[in-house]
């Protein structure tokens, strides 16, 4: 599985060629625009403190309309590699602010012996650099009755 993270990370700067626009001709009187959608995939490189600090790999997807504002949904994917490998997945809803501000919460679920409830929130600063982001981010995950504190960066391509 890790594997398919790390092909998945060098794959990110490829969809540039996949996410190229085509010449179009502007609308006429009376058509309406249809909105761009807005898609970024990242892949996550921290650490996750909770008994110990343990590095963490994952990948997260948000999926943004025009409609919605500054609004979005996505979901993760992460291994904590700990003692056990641990391995978490879930939705999150995001909010946008103005200032690059990104704030995101959501329900997910870890596997280590065993399937555990989670919840995240957290939040990061959105960089723009050229066609990648770089997402410095933190966030805390409830899981059953433990605390655990994450953070890191994210690197990914707006599509």
């Amino acid at each position: 599985m890790v594997r398919v993270l790390l092909i998945a990370a060098a794959l990110i700067p490829c969809s540039a060629a996949w996410a190229q626009p085509t010449a179009a001709e502007p609308p006429h009187a009376g058509e309406q625009v249809e909105h761009e959608h807005r898609n970024h995939a990242a892949v996550y490189l921290g650490f996750t403190a909770n008994d110990g600090t343990h590095f963490t790999l994952g990948a997260e997807y948000v999926r943004r309309n025009p409609e919605w504002k500054r609004f979005g949904v996505g979901g993760f994917a992460e291994f904590v590699f700990a003692d056990d490998t641990e391995f978490l997945v879930g939705a999150t809803g995001a909010y946008f602010a103005a200032n690059h501000l990104v704030l995101e919460a959501g329900p997910g679920l870890a596997f280590h012996h065993g399937t555990e409830f989670l919840f995240r929130a957290g939040a990061g600063y959105e960089v723009e650099l050229q066609r990648l982001t770089l997402t410095p981010k933190a966030y805390v995950d409830f899981v059953n009755s433990e605390t655990a504190f994450g953070f890191g960066i994210a690197i990914g391509r707006a599509f």
